[in-house]
């Protein structure tokens, strides 16, 4: 079932980065996209560098054109196992 929402956010992306001339839209979407289906739950993981490592793998390789201001906020936020908390906000074109 993983593999089904990770081939369908792949399709996503690309329908997106296609409309978008390869920009993301949001990396707070990214973010949570990353979390819901790019991570298994952190108790899953033997340790956190392995949750956070995880989360830059899945990161690197379904969204390679965001930002390097995006890409640190998001992975800050697993880092400090709040992935999900909406702080990943950058005024339009930056991302």
């Amino acid at each position: 079932m993983k593999r089904v929402w990770i081939l369908l956010a792949v399709v996503t992306l690309v329908a997106t980065l296609a409309l978008q001339g390869g920009k993301v839209a949001d990396c707070n979407s990214v973010a949570a996209e990353t979390a819901e289906v790019g991570v298994d739950d952190e108790g899953t993981y033997k340790n956190h560098g392995q949750f956070v490592r995880a989360a830059a793998a899945y990161l690197d390789s379904v969204f390679p054109n965001i930002s390097e201001e995006c890409h640190s906020c998001i992975m800050s936020g697993f880092a400090q196992s709040d992935a999900n908390n909406g702080s990943c906000s950058f005024p339009s074109g930056e991302m």
